[in-house]
C-alpha cells in the first residue's frame, strides 16, 4: 500500500518551523536527503525538488557546515590561548612569590 521508507513516519516535513529546521538539518548533514527529495518530487514538479535539494546539499553541507565548524574551532583556539595566558601568569606569580620569600629560583622553575 504505502512505501514505509518514503513516509518517514511524519517526522520529516515542513508543517511548522521546528520540523522544517529538523528537515533542513537532516538534508545538510546528508542523512536521508534523497528520500526527502523523492517525497518532494511526489508533491511538486520533479525538477523543482531536485534543484532545491541539490542546492541545499551543496550550499548547506559543503559550505555552511564547514563555516560553522570553523567558527567552533576558532572558539576552541581562543579558549586554549586564554588558558595558556592564565598558566603563564600563574607561573610568573609563583616565581615572584618564591623570589619574595627567599627561595632559590632557577630558570627551569
Amino acid at each position: 500500500m504505502y512505501d514505509e521508507g518514503l513516509i518517514m513516519y511524519g517526522i520529516i516535513n515542513y508543517d511548522d518551523i521546528v520540523h522544517g529546521m529538523i528537515t533542513i538539518f537532516q538534508v545538510i548533514t546528508l542523512e536521508g536527503w534523497s528520500t526527502l527529495m523523492y517525497n518532494l518530487s511526489d508533491t511538486s514538479p520533479q525538477w523543482m525538488s531536485e534543484i532545491y535539494c541539490l542546492l541545499l546539499v551543496l550550499v548547506g553541507s559543503f559550505f555552511l557546515l564547514n563555516v560553522i565548524l570553523a567558527v567552533i574551532m576558532d572558539a576552541f583556539d581562543e579558549v586554549a590561548a586564554q588558558e595558556e595566558e592564565v598558566e603563564a601568569k600563574q607561573k610568573a606569580d609563583l616565581r615572584q612569590l618564591k623570589i619574595d620569600y627567599g627561595y632559590e629560583v632557577s630558570d627551569d622553575n
